[in-house]
This record gives structure tokens, C-alpha cells and sequence, in this order.
């Protein structure tokens, strides 16, 4: 299974695919904000692309 990394940044949380070509192709970035808000509970934040991304571990880095 492939991975995606998600952070908080700048006010919202951001989820990163290393390597995908679709975002790459589209987006010029394998990085993209969601449109979660910081404040958004982590494992809500999970819960929900998990289910947008069946194919993908949801991993969280930066906190705790």
C-alpha cells in the first residue's frame, strides 16, 4: 500500500503523496492543503482520508 503523509501548516491540514504523478502532473507538487482547519482532531482528519483513499496509509507527521 502506497503512502500519504499528512501535517499541520499554515492553518490547515496538508496531505503529501511522494512521487504521484497525478498530483505532480496536475498540481506541479506532491503536497496539497485539505480542507481541514488546524484545529480539526487528528484521527478525525485520518478517519476521512482514509476513506477518500482507500489505497493509501494515512500517516501523520509533526505531531503527537
Amino acid at each position: 500500500m502506497k503512502a500519504m503523509f499528512v501535517f499541520r501548516a499554515r492553518g490547515v491540514w496538508h496531505a503529501s503523496k511522494p512521487n504521484e504523478s497525478l498530483w505532480l502532473e496536475l498540481f506541479n507538487s506532491d503536497t496539497l492543503p485539505t480542507p481541514f482547519k488546524s484545529e480539526t482532531p487528528q484521527e478525525e482528519v485520518v478517519a476521512e482520508l482514509s476513506v477518500r483513499n482507500p489505497d493509501f496509509d494515512i500517516i501523520v507527521v509533526g505531531d503527537e
